[in-house]
């Protein structure tokens, strides 16, 4: 440019020989590229955010329950990797499907929801899921978010173990205590 900085252009030529030309047109794409720019920025701070929640998995679903993006840490316990995504819930994770697929088709009511479940593979998560939203605000899909809460849950259960143990000694004493 004049003011010494840079645009980015497209070029589109055609020859005709009949009239020894060459026809150019020449577009300007500087905001096109920073915008395209920005919006790979924003996807890749996305992905390592989605990827790296501690304990955590995001996926979203379809109206057919099928999974169309997954990612996350809390995937692995579950053996639910990236091949999930293209299976449906009762393919994905066969042995609980009956339980889960109407807490799924609940959100995909607009019904948002939160619950405790114990998978396969005896560790507890806390799970959400919450309908997906286009422009006009129809229901498009549904997202589950997840996280592993097997240690707390394991504390808990110590918590109140410990609590029986004291209050059955305190109660069952032989000599009084105080």
């Amino acid at each position: 440019t004049k003011a010494g900085g840079w645009r980015h252009v497209e070029w589109t030529a055609r020859t005709v020989p009949d009239e020894n030309r060459v026809y150019a047109v020449v577009r300007d794409v500087t905001d096109r590229n920073a915008l395209a720019e920005a919006l790979a920025d924003g996807e890749a701070r996305y992905r390592t955010l989605v990827h790296n929640l501690p304990n955590s998995a995001v996926a979203t679903f379809d109206h057919d329950l099928r999974f169309t993006f997954a990612a996350g840490e809390a995937l692995r316990p579950a053996r639910l990797q990236r091949d999930v995504i293209g299976r449906t819930l009762a393919e994905a994770t066969p042995e609980h499907a009956t339980e889960l697929a109407p807490r799924y088709r609940a959100a995909l009511g607009g019904h948002a929801q939160s619950f405790e479940f114990t998978a396969f593979n005896q560790r507890d998560y806390w799970v959400q899921l919450t309908p997906l939203r286009d422009g006009d605000g129809a229901i498009a899909g549904g997202m589950m978010l997840t996280q592993e809460i097997t240690p707390l849950k394991q504390a808990e259960r110590g918590l109140a173990d410990a609590e029986e143990r004291f209050r059955t000694a305190f109660e069952q004493a032989p000599i009084g205590m105080g």
